[in-house]
């Protein structure tokens, strides 16, 4: 089974063009965007967090 295009990414350019296509705000455009920029993440164990990491 080819699961591949399972996680493609669509570029932030894109998802910017298409949310001002719709005439959102621009505030709310830069805040979707916003989710996905410089993000990190910590997993919690059962022996605590591990070191925070650049998704």
């Amino acid at each position: 089974m080819d699961v591949a295009k399972a996680f493609d990414t669509v570029p932030p350019e894109a998802i910017r063009e298409s949310l001002k296509r719709l005439k959102l705000p621009n505030q709310f455009v830069q805040l979707i965007l916003g989710l996905e920029a410089n993000r990190t993440v910590m997993i919690e164990s059962y022996y605590g967090y591990t070191a925070a990491f650049t998704v």
